[in-house]
């Protein structure tokens, strides 16, 4: 299972760090953004850690500056 949480310290990151350490969960991931959310939801089908990849990479390529 692939756990998304908006804000890394923040309580909902909180409580997946709790649970992963327990071994309830694979993966996690912290500081999503739309597109991150978007390329998870989209390529649903990738193994775990290629999803986890996935997630992180349309997350920094999904933020771009005027004029980029």
């Amino acid at each position: 299972m692939l756990l998304l949480t908006d804000v890394f310290g923040a309580t909902p990151d909180n409580v997946v760090r709790h649970f992963s350490h327990q071994g309830n969960a694979r993966a996690a991931v912290n500081g999503i953004n739309l597109p991150m959310l978007l390329c998870g939801l989209n390529y649903a089908h990738q193994s775990l850690e290629e999803l986890r990849q996935t997630a992180l990479n349309g997350g920094r390529n999904g933020v771009k500056q005027d004029g980029e």
